[in-house]
């Protein structure tokens, strides 16, 4: 492990005010079937810190990139705030076309 994952542990401590090992990092994934190897975010051990994890099912690539996403909305959601509830101290997603819905999961 690297200096960049002794500072995001450290930061993630200094943040959520409780030791990592209670606080985990959030990522909203989308429902696909490829390899996710280290270093793509879905890849076991691309972080030096604890990752959970929630596939949203039905959000495909083509129905994220193609279709905005249509009607995902809320199992985002729904799939954030259980991330919260499970500890996430932060959520991010697996794919950049969810910018759009950046506001909506950030509240």
């Amino acid at each position: 492990m690297g200096r960049e994952g002794t500072r995001c542990r450290k930061t993630l401590r200094r943040h959520s005010g409780e030791e990592e090992s209670r606080k985990t990092i959030g990522i909203l994934m989308l429902d696909t079937d490829f390899p996710r190897i280290r270093g793509d975010i879905g890849g076991e051990g691309t972080f030096p810190f604890p990752v959970r994890k929630k596939v949203i099912p039905g959000a495909s690539t083509r129905r994220v990139v193609k279709q905005g996403a249509e009607g995902l909305l809320d199992a985002f959601l729904d799939s954030a705030r259980e991330l919260e509830r499970e500890g996430a101290a932060a959520i991010t997603t697996s794919c950049g076309f969810l910018a759009r819905y950046q506001t909506e999961l950030a509240n």
